[in-house]
């Protein structure tokens, strides 16, 4: 009955959407909420100001030609638009650091918390370096939805939404084109980021095993020495890994 609860516990795992993943992320950074919010905020308005730079630096340059108040009025909207665009930037990339860190603290304690819980016959099926890979690399590469994937993806979202709009007001054949354009590139991202998935997935085993290697290894360092073994443990930390996911 365990081993069946467990290859249920690990199908759960393994089908959990991506819907599913943000919302027990979002359970963990939630007593923060204001620092997400503050992100976003500071994410809209960096967008909608790099979204108008463009108009207006065309503007200034056809309208340097005559000069007078067209121009500099331009131009003084150019210069605040780009130090909005700067300030709120920062703002963002801030707001979004401090809940990636947020989000790593959390998860390690709640990981943790988990291994201690957990029967003696886990950590008799679980080596300790897999334990340890599972607490260090692993939390740090899920907390880069925060701070580096929703932050990219929202923003490029915003940007493209709002550069489509525009180009369909100025010109509804480009605006058609373009799309089509972002349409072909999704569909070769998606299955780039399909590809990508297993590939970051193997780095993490790869990582788990060698990690369980080099555990070993250490902690039994003085027999290594008196056996004379360490180009044999060497060999070992390199090619383990590989055997082990094959």
């Amino acid at each position: 009955e365990d081993e069946d609860a467990g290859g249920a516990g690990r199908a759960d795992a393994s089908g959990a959407t991506a819907a599913s993943a943000l919302s027990r992320m979002w359970a963990l950074v939630a007593n923060d909420r204001w620092v997400i919010f503050a992100g976003f905020a500071s994410l809209i308005c960096a967008a909608l100001a790099e979204i108008a730079i463009p108009h207006l630096l065309a503007a200034s340059i056809f309208s340097a030609q005559n000069g007078g108040a067209v121009f500099y009025r331009n131009a003084k909207l150019l210069v605040v638009l780009c130090m909005i665009s700067g300030v709120f930037s920062g703002v963002r990339s801030c707001c979004f650091g401090i809940a990636n860190m947020i989000l790593v603290k959390r998860m390690r304690e709640m990981l943790f918390d988990s291994i201690l819980s957990q029967d003696i016959a886990f950590f008799d099926e679980e080596t300790v370096g897999d334990l340890t890979s599972r607490l260090g690399s692993d939390c740090q590469q899920v907390s880069r939805v925060i701070g580096n994937d929703l932050n990219l993806i929202s923003r490029n979202l915003l940007q493209g939404i709002g550069a489509l709009i525009y180009l369909l007001i100025l010109s509804w054949p480009l605006g058609l084109c373009t799309m089509l354009t972002c349409g072909t590139l999704s569909t070769i991202m998606l299955v780039h980021g399909r590809y990508q998935k297993k590939a970051s997935k193997f780095a993490q085993e790869f990582t788990a095993s060698a990690n369980n290697v080099a555990q070993e290894a250490i902690s039994l360092v003085r027999t290594v020495r008196v056996y004379g073994t360490e180009k044999q443990e060497f060999k070992r930390q390199s090619l383990y890994p590989f055997v082990s996911l094959i």
